[in-house]
């Protein structure tokens, strides 16, 4: 099962169009429905006020989090491989980003 703020890449057979994720659906639905809800990682520099460096626990990942894209990914028509996890610092800021979004103003 992923987990939140697990870095996940989708395995592709072109290994040349390897893309990163970021989970930010919480644990309950991640173990419980096929579609995990997903922030993309680009490999670009911080442009926007939406992205969040990506920094994680044990590997030194290059790009960004862009936290103004949310997407979805059904596990029942792709396999993931799970790389590593977010270093606390930013799974705050995720999470700081997700309620600013929702925040009634």
């Amino acid at each position: 099962m992923v987990k939140q703020f697990d870095v996940i890449k989708i395995n592709s057979p072109d290994e040349s169009k390897s893309e990163l994720y970021v989970v930010v659906s919480n644990d309950f639905v991640n173990s419980n429905s096929p579609y995990i809800w997903t922030y993309p990682v680009f490999q670009r520099d911080r442009i926007y006020l939406t992205d969040i460096e990506l920094v994680t626990k044990k590997y030194n990942y290059d790009g960004v989090i862009d936290c103004g894209i949310i997407g979805h990914i059904d596990l029942n028509k792709n396999t993931i491989k799970v790389l590593d996890k977010l270093q606390p610092r930013i799974q705050k800021k995720i999470i700081e980003s997700i309620q600013a979004h929702i925040e009634t103003i």
